[in-house]
Formats: C-alpha cells, sequence, structure tokens
C-alpha cells in the first residue's frame, strides 16, 4: 500500500476518472440551475417548519402548512 494514497491530486483524480480538467472545472464554476435552488429554498422551508413544530410535524402536516402558505 502506497503510503501517499491519501494525498491524491485533482489531476491524477481526474485522469483515473477519465474526466478533462476542462470539463471538471466548468461543473465547479457553473452556476446552479434554477430546479436545485428552487429545491434548496424548498428543503430550507421544509426544515424551517419541522423546527417551528418542535421536531414532532412529519411529511403530511408539513405538506399542509407549505401548501397554506401557497406552495
Amino acid at each position: 500500500k502506497k503510503q501517499n494514497d491519501n494525498n491524491a491530486s485533482i489531476s491524477g483524480m481526474l485522469d483515473k476518472l477519465n474526466v478533462s480538467k476542462s470539463g471538471y472545472y466548468d461543473y465547479v464554476n457553473r452556476k446552479p440551475s434554477k430546479q436545485k435552488v428552487r429545491k434548496q429554498e424548498l428543503s430550507k422551508k421544509i426544515k424551517a417548519i419541522h423546527e417551528e413544530s418542535h421536531e414532532i410535524y412529519g411529511a403530511p402536516k408539513i405538506t399542509v402548512k407549505l401548501n397554506q402558505s401557497g406552495i
């Protein structure tokens, strides 16, 4: 076993995964899609409702709360 296994370079990993450097950096620097942003916002709202209920509400009650707020 090599001692430097935990110190792999990005370039080395990209080569092993057969991914181009330009493709990787395009992915890393890409803005999140509208769908991803929407899902992140919804996730925050779900967590907030769950916390406000003292972590009692489950999916059905959280869905009702989201529907009441127009989501």
